[in-house]
């Protein structure tokens, strides 16, 4: 099972994967990508996948926004991710202010009217809480919102601006970090940010490997963040594919990951010659959780707080490799490295 798209993984195999199925965090995914380009097609049906599994809300961007005509490609797009309980908002750019306002409302009336949307996504937003710039905001929104009170307005600033722009408000939510995972490692939410619910708050962060995503997702209480995307892709388009480890990804989404499960997860990325393919069922067998793996006939087991390999590699009797604390931390070691 490639892992270059978002893959459909049952809530079955969720639910035994990591004891009990528990939503972690919302998906918010810029997908910059034509859906008529045959690279991509399944980019979107990933998309409608994940949708299935966690709130997921994904950015069309047909041209730097609208473009100049409707796009048949993103009628059906759009009708697959949203048919899979996914929410779609559209790309409009606002220069940080300077773009005339006239243009930006003949763009949202434009998508309005060729395409079945949930909201928009208002990029290039000023940070600062000056008057000007707030009026400005403040009649795009109340535009998009005398459309319709149900549209969602999604403001881009790309770090965390002044309060006004939610107590206002000019935006439903922000997205107050947009950047590189070398930048993200110093991120620290505003007091403020407090005071409302992390649901409000998104991050973009690209250029990171999967394990820098493992902690990204890992963060989110500590960022104050509820919705997240994190891809391996990288400038000038960091939003031009969907991320290698889109199933890892999806899986970090849904549920946080126990210590056993970290287990499985690491052995897998990092010693893929030995566990694969990556992703299988747990199973139970005489006080072991473990996973077999077809691929390269090995096992992974735990059992009563330590790890065990068994299969052609390792031998022919199972073979105690440390606890779980002290596998985790080399194996954590080695992912960073």
């Amino acid at each position: 099972m490639s892992i270059k798209y978002f893959i459909l993984l049952p809530v079955v195999y969720l639910s035994m994967a990591f004891d009990t199925l528990a939503h972690a965090t919302n998906l918010f995914v810029p997908a910059y990508f034509d859906p008529s380009s045959p690279p991509t097609l399944d980019y979107w049906s990933g998309l409608a996948a994940a949708a299935q599994i966690v709130p997921t809300t994904v950015i069309i961007n047909p041209d730097n926004g609208f473009g100049t005509s409707a796009d048949p490609g993103y009628v059906m797009a759009i009708d697959l991710i949203r048919g899979s309980g996914g929410k779609i908002i559209a790309y409009v750019h606002t220069d940080y202010g300077d773009r005339p306002l006239v243009d930006i409302a003949i763009e949202i009336d434009n998508y309005l009217t060729f395409y079945v949307i949930d909201g928009f996504f208002i990029d290039q937003m000023a940070a600062d809480g000056t008057d000007e710039n707030i009026l400005y905001y403040e009649q795009i929104y109340n535009y998009i919102k005398n459309k319709s009170s149900q549209y969602s307005v999604t403001g881009d600033p790309g770090v965390v601006p002044d309060e006004i722009y939610l107590s206002k408000p000019v935006a439903d939510n922000l997205v107050v970090f947009q950047g590189t995972m070398r930048n993200y490692v110093n991120f620290k939410p505003e007091q403020w940010q407090r005071n409302y619910p992390k649901d409000r708050f998104i991050h973009i962060v690209y250029n990171a490997t999967w394990y820098q995503m493992m902690q990204a997702f890992s963060q989110t209480d500590t960022n104050h963040v509820g919705n997240l995307y994190v891809t391996d892709d990288s400038l000038p388009n960091p939003y031009d594919s969907l991320p290698q480890y889109g199933e890892l990804e999806l899986e970090m989404a849904a549920v946080t990951p126990n210590k056993e499960q970290k287990i499985f997860i690491f052995a897998e990325q990092l010693f893929p010659q030995y566990f694969s393919p990556a992703n299988v069922d747990n199973q139970q067998f005489d006080g072991f959780t473990y996973r077999y793996y077809s691929t390269t006939n090995a096992y992974i087991g735990i059992k009563n707080g330590d790890v065990f390999v068994l299969g052609d590699s390792f031998g022919p009797s199972i073979r105690r490799i440390d606890t779980i604390e002290n596998t985790l931390q080399l194996l954590e070691s080695t992912a960073g490295s």
